[in-house]
């Protein structure tokens, strides 16, 4: 996994770090290195009840996947974490997947 310069992931909850753990495996049995873009820094837009702030969220890049594999990627990730996760695709700043924790953990 790489991370972006800038990016806080310090003091990321264990479920934030176990997804992105998940996620990044499933990048990389499709051949390609998932990027960390987003995770307690503060960022201009973000929602006043973002998870990034608690460390709850994280944003991993998707610029870098051809298009059909945003899909395919997102729905392996989504299989993998179980639904005491919310994710999504988004298109702004940059395109990119959205992952919080919203459950409890098993």
């Amino acid at each position: 996994m790489h991370i972006k310069p800038g990016v806080d992931f310090s003091r990321l909850e264990p479920e934030i770090v176990s997804a992105l753990w998940k996620a990044s495996e499933i990048y990389e049995r499709h051949g390609h290195i998932m990027t960390l873009t987003s995770g307690r820094e503060k960022a201009d837009g973000r929602k006043k009840n973002s998870k990034h702030p608690q460390g709850l969220a994280a944003d991993v890049r998707t610029r870098n996947l051809p298009g059909a594999l945003h899909k395919k990627i997102l729905d392996e990730i989504k299989a993998a974490l179980g639904p005491q996760y919310y994710l999504m695709l988004k298109a702004t700043p940059e395109p990119h997947i959205h992952i919080h924790f919203n459950g409890i953990s098993p």
